[in-house]
C-alpha cells in the first residue's frame, strides 16, 4: 500500500494521537477540578449569606421597631434608609454571583464531558496499516496548544476565585449595634419634602399649597403677573413638578418621549433628555387622545427625578440631567392608556400599574417599589384590581411608617410601604377610576367615578368596609377625572361638566352645589382660603373655602389656550402647563416691571 493510501486510512499519526489524548486528558482533569471548585464556592456562598428576604434581616426589623417608637428622629430615618439600601445591594449581589456560578458550573461540566469523550476516543486502536513516519513538529504543536489551554483555564479559575470569594462584601451597620452611626443618606427629610411640589398635586398628593401669596389675576398678553412663559415641543397631560430652582416636565408623541428641566426663576430650559428603550415597540402602543403618551406626572425625591410614559418606559435622572437608569415596565391593556402618576418614599419610586393581560383579558395589576439609585425592584406585589388611572398617596401612621393607599376597581386598597403587603381593603369602586384618593381631618377620601364618595378611617385588617367606613355620599355630583380636595372641614368635588360640590367632613352632608363654566380636567388646589379651579378652555375661577359658595376672581390664558394638567403651587408662584406652553405666574409688587 502506498504512503498516501496509508495516511488516508488512519485518522491521525500515532504520535499526534497521543498528543491529543494527553491534551484532552489534562483539560478533562482541570475542568473536573474547576467544577468541584465552583460547586464548593456556591455552597460556601449559600451557607454564609443565604438568599433570605432582606426585609427579614434582624437589623432591619430592629430599626423598623425603633423608628416606629421614635417617628420624629430624622437620624434614625437616615440609618434605616442606609441599611435598607445595603441589604438590598447585598441580596442582589449574591443573586448575581449565584447565577454566574451556575452558568460557570454548566460550562465546566460541558467542557469536562467533551474533553473526556475526546480522550476516550483517542485511546481506541484503529485497525489500519502502519502509517508513514509522522511529522515530528506536529506532535509538539499539539502539546504546546494543550499546555496553553491549561494555562488559560487556570487563569480563568483564578479570576473566578477572586470574583466569587475575594470581592469585597458590602459594609453594613454594626451587627452589635443596629443603630450605630453610619454615613448619612442625603435624602431630604420629610419636613423638607413638604416645602416643595415633588409629585402630582404636591406633597402628599392633596392639592394643598403652602402660603397664600399666590396671584388671582393675570394677563398673558400684557404680561401682568407673568414671570415667564415658554413654549413646549411635545404634548403631554402631566403636571409640573418643582424642587427648589428646578421645574420638571415630560412630553411625548408617537415617535419619542422627553423629560425636561427648566429653571424656576427664568424659565430657561436647562436640559432635555430622551427616554427610549430598544425593546419597546412604540408602534404597538395604543392611547386615546384624552391621555396621550405622557399623562403620568413625574416625581422627585430631592436627589433624582423619575418619569414614566404610556409605553411603559421608566427612567431616572439626576438634577444635572445625567441618565441614571431606565427599564421597561409591563403595562397591560388599558382602555385609555397608562396614566398613573409616580410617587416616592424613602429613596424608592412607587409605580402603580393597573390593567388587564392583553392575551387573556384577565386582571393584571401590580404595585412596585423600585430603588431610586439603581432601578432594581425592592418589592413587587400583585393587586386584586382592574384597570385604573388613579395615582397612589402615602399616609404616614402614628409610628412614622407609611401606608400606600390606592383606588381601583373593585375597592380601595392599602399596602404597607415597606413590604407592599396588603393591609386592608374598603368599599366598592366601579369602572373607569381616575380621581385619586386624598387624606384630611384624619380620614381617607376616595371616589368611585360618577357614583360615590367614601370617607374611610385608616387602620384595620382585611375588608374594613363594615368597621372603618365613616360615611358615604351617593347623592352629590361625582367627578370622573378631577381628584377631590379637603380643607379640614369640607370636601370639594369638581365634576367634569363644571358642577362644584361642597360636603361637610364630619358627616358627608352636602353644603352647596354650584355650576361653573366647564369642562374640567385639572384637580382643584387650595392656597390659604382660596380654591383655584382651572377648566380645559384656560379659564381659572377662584372661590372661597367656606360653607357657602363665593366667587373671588376669574382669569384666563387667552382664547386658544387649553389647560388639562393640574398646576403646581410653590412659594407664591403658580406653574401652569397649557397645551402649548409652560407658564409661571407670580404676583408682582405694585410698581415693579
Amino acid at each position: 500500500m502506498s504512503k498516501t493510501a496509508t495516511q488516508t486510512v488512519t485518522s491521525k499519526p500515532p504520535e499526534e494521537a497521543r498528543a491529543w489524548y494527553r491534551g484532552a486528558l489534562v483539560v478533562a482533569v482541570v475542568s473536573a477540578v474547576f467544577c468541584l471548585f465552583v460547586s464548593g464556592v456556591l455552597i460556601y456562598q449559600h451557607v454564609r449569606y443565604g438568599m433570605a428576604d432582606p426585609m427579614d434581616d434582624a437589623r432591619f426589623v430592629a430599626l423598623i421597631e425603633q423608628q416606629r417608637a421614635q417617628p420624629t428622629d430624622s437620624a434614625l430615618d437616615q440609618r434605616l434608609q442606609t441599611l435598607d439600601l445595603q441589604l438590598r445591594d447585598s441580596y442582589f449581589l449574591h443573586r448575581r454571583r449565584a447565577a454566574l456560578g451556575a452558568w460557570l458550573l454548566l460550562g465546566g461540566a460541558v467542557l469536562f464531558l467533551a474533553s473526556a469523550k475526546l480522550a476516550a476516543s483517542m485511546r481506541r486502536r484503529l485497525p489500519a496499516p502502519q502509517p508513514a513516519p509522522p511529522d515530528p513538529d506536529n506532535g509538539q504543536q499539539v502539546l504546546s496548544r494543550a499546555r496553553w489551554a491549561v494555562v488559560a483555564l487556570a487563569v480563568v479559575v483564578a479570576g473566578i476565585a477572586v470574583g466569587l470569594i475575594g470581592a469585597p462584601q458590602p459594609k453594613f451597620i454594626s451587627d452589635d449595634d443596629p443603630t450605630a452611626a453610619v454615613e448619612p443618606v442625603t435624602l431630604p427629610s420629610w419636613d423638607e419634602y413638604q416645602q416643595h411640589w415633588p409629585r402630582f398635586r404636591g406633597p402628599g398628593g392633596l392639592g394643598i399649597a403652602r402660603g397664600d401669596n399666590y396671584p388671582t389675576q393675570w394677563n398673558i398678553a400684557t404680561g401682568e403677573n407673568v414671570r415667564w412663559n415658554v413654549p413646549l415641543d411635545l404634548p403631554g397631560f402631566n403636571s409640573p413638578v418643582v424642587w427648589g430652582d428646578r421645574v420638571f416636565l415630560g412630553g411625548a408623541d408617537k415617535q419619542q418621549n422627553r423629560v425636561w428641566c427648566y429653571h424656576a426663576d427664568t424659565g430657561e430650559r436647562l436640559w432635555s433628555r430622551p427616554v427610549r428603550l430598544p425593546q419597546i415597540d412604540r408602534a404597538k402602543v395604543e392611547v386615546m387622545e384624552d391621555t396621550g403618551f405622557a399623562a403620568p406626572t413625574l416625581a422627585t425625591d430631592g436627589l433624582r427625578v423619575y418619569a414614566i410614559f404610556a409605553t411603559g418606559e421608566l427612567a431616572a435622572f439626576d438634577f444635572a440631567g445625567n441618565a441614571l437608569w431606565s427599564r421597561p415596565m409591563p403595562i397591560g391593556s388599558n382602555a385609555y392608556g397608562y396614566a398613573n402618576s409616580l410617587i416616592t418614599w424613602r429613596g424608592r419610586v412607587i409605580v402603580q400599574i393597573d390593567g388587564v393581560d392583553k392575551k387573556t383579558d384577565e386582571p393584571r395589576s401590580r404595585l412596585y417599589a423600585i430603588d431610586g439609585a439603581t432601578g432594581r425592584d425592592v418589592w413587587v406585589r400583585d393587586r386584586p384590581a382592574e384597570q385604573s388611572w388613579t395615582s397612589p398617596i402615602i399616609v404616614r401612621d402614628e409610628q412614622g411608617g407609611g401606608v400606600i393607599v390606592t383606588v381601583a376597581m373593585p375597592n380601595v386598597i392599602a399596602h404597607d410601604a415597606e413590604t407592599g403587603a396588603i393591609l386592608w381593603t374598603c368599599g366598592e369602586i366601579g369602572y373607569d377610576s381616575a380621581p385619586s384618593p386624598i387624606t384630611g381631618a384624619g380620614l381617607i377620601f376616595a371616589i368611585s367615578a360618577n357614583e360615590q364618595l367614601l370617607a374611610i378611617r385608616p387602620g384595620g385588617e382585611g375588608d374594613v368596609t363594615e368597621t372603618h367606613l365613616a360615611w358615604r355620599d351617593e347623592d352629590s355630583f361625582m367627578p370622573d377625572t378631577a381628584s377631590p380636595l379637603c380643607d379640614g372641614q369640607r370636601v370639594y368635588l369638581l365634576e367634569t361638566s363644571g358642577i362644584v360640590t361642597c360636603v361637610r367632613v364630619a358627616d358627608g352632608k352636602p353644603l352647596y352645589e354650584e355650576e361653573l363654566p366647564g369642562p374640567f380636567n385639572a384637580s382643584p388646589t387650595l392656597a390659604g382660603e382660596t380654591i383655584y379651579l382651572f377648566n380645559k378652555k384656560g379659564r381659572a375661577t377662584m372661590i372661597k373655602a367656606a360653607d357657602t359658595f363665593e366667587k373671588l376672581a376669574e382669569a384666563d390664558f387667552g382664547e386658544k389656550a387649553k389647560v388639562f394638567a393640574s398646576p403646581a403651587f410653590v412659594n407664591g408662584r403658580i406653574y401652569v402647563r397649557t397645551d402649548t406652553h409652560l407658564i409661571c405666574l407670580e404676583a408682582k409688587e405694585p410698581g415693579t416691571p
